[in-house]
């Protein structure tokens, strides 16, 4: 019971954040979004959760810069449910390097 309750604790206050490069066009979009694999090998790394792709499912690829609550489902052999809950994912526009910034300046 112990182990059902931390894991319910993890899964309360989950934030991810993820560099992107942003579109010429429109700053606004990332020019790739951040796709579920991504989000579940971050919540493997950083909280420790050991989903398996299998059981892992989320709604939508993002691609918008900014942040938002993504719903994702999981089933569990271990606790032998399904869990769905929330995460916080940002995504923040990456920097340009110094290279590159002095080459479109030149431009």
């Amino acid at each position: 019971m112990r182990n059902l309750e931390l894991f319910l604790a993890k899964l309360k206050d989950i934030k991810l954040v993820f560099q992107r490069e942003v579109s010429e066009i429109n700053k606004n979009v990332a020019t790739k979004p951040v796709e579920s694999n991504e989000v579940l090998d971050s919540l493997n790394r950083r909280y420790n959760l050991g989903i398996k792709r299998d059981d892992f499912k989320m709604e939508q690829g993002l691609d918008t810069i900014g942040e938002h609550f993504v719903t994702v489902t999981y089933q569990s052999e271990q606790f032998k449910k399904d869990f769905t809950f929330y995460v916080k994912v940002q995504i923040r526009p990456k920097k340009a390097s110094n290279a590159a910034a002095a080459a479109s300046k030149a431009a």
